[in-house]
């Protein structure tokens, strides 16, 4: 990885960082502090996603690096939509950390020298690739957002559980599952991480006082935007497997598991209309970004998709 790629990638971190500290100085100028930082955060990952244009020289969409780096570019104008739209202003504390782990994710993803397969050019490409990463990047927040709920009845005990039950768990699973250390080792890093940076989230002055209901309904409102554009998503690839391959649907693994997800979020939203069911959102919304991450990530690593029709997005 060049240095200027470096250094863009960690401008986006360290202006995270910053905007994250922003929610302990006082009020009158925390705003300025916080919307400032991530809104240079967000100018730096732009920026990274104009060099990764130049550098390909072709849309930068084709791979798992490039779709970090969209995802990363994609949470500060939604936030502004929906900080705007309802209200949500305090749900910048999950934008910026969700920006921060795609943004940490981008480093161990990069990969030299792509070049747009022939499958790849379509006027599908771009709208199909950012529909999904939109819808990404909104469902990661509102699984921040529920995750915290569940947190909140008593973090430090969900803490310890996590950090000495999940991680050495996790190492074991996915040693198993890749027989590779280093991949064992990013990822127990990954999950241990994440508990250490909630800790540090759920402690910010602006949520210390919000309800459990209130963490529902903003994961509800963040979900509302992502379903459609998943669902934009979901059928532009359908017409782009048929003008590609001449079928709609093939039963790839990648495609299954997109609609799997696809199945898990409306189960989520028909949950959450329901008063009966509603009390099974929450586990139903985990589930739902569970199967995501198997869509977006360890699907593409596992032995079986260097056969699949979408091995070009490793």
């Amino acid at each position: 990885m060049s240095l200027k790629l470096i250094l863009l990638i960690s401008a986006t971190i360290i202006f995270d960082c910053i905007a994250l500290t922003g929610f302990y100085v006082s009020d009158d100028k925390k705003s300025k502090l916080v919307n400032g930082s991530f809104l240079l955060a967000w100018i730096s990952s732009i920026v990274l996603f104009v060099v990764n244009w130049i550098d390909a020289g072709e849309p930068p969409m084709g791979n798992m690096y490039h779709v970090a780096v969209v995802v990363s570019a994609s949470f500060y104008p939604f936030w502004l939509l929906l900080a705007k739209r309802n209200g949500q202003y305090k749900l910048a504390p999950f934008f910026i950390v969700a920006q921060v782990i795609f943004a940490i994710g981008s480093f161990f993803m990069w990969k030299d020298g792509w070049v747009r397969p022939p499958v790849l050019r379509s006027h599908y490409f771009i709208p199909h690739v950012t529909s999904y990463m939109i819808s990404y990047a909104l469902a990661t927040v509102s699984f921040f957002i529920i995750f915290s709920a569940v947190l909140r009845s008593n973090l430090d005990k969900h803490l310890r559980i996590g950090i000495h039950l999940v991680t050495p768990t996790m190492l074991f699973l996915v040693s198993m599952a890749y027989k590779h250390s280093t991949t064992a080792i990013v990822a127990t890093s990954a999950i241990y991480t994440l508990f250490l940076i909630f800790a540090f989230v759920m402690r910010l002055p602006s949520l210390r006082l919000a309800s459990v209901s209130q963490f529902d309904e903003s994961a509800y409102r963040v979900t509302l935007l992502a379903y459609p554009f998943l669902t934009i998503g979901l059928c532009l690839g359908a017409l782009w497997a048929e003008e590609s391959w001449g079928q709609y649907w093939s039963w790839d693994l990648k495609e299954t598991w997109a609609l799997i997800t696809w199945l898990f979020y409306a189960i989520y939203l028909h949950c959450r209309r329901t008063l009966f069911f509603r009390k099974c959102s929450r586990p139903v919304l985990i589930i739902a970004y569970l199967a995501l991450i198997v869509t977006y990530l360890a699907v593409n690593l596992m032995p079986s998709m260097a056969s699949s029709m979408h091995s070009y997005t490793k």
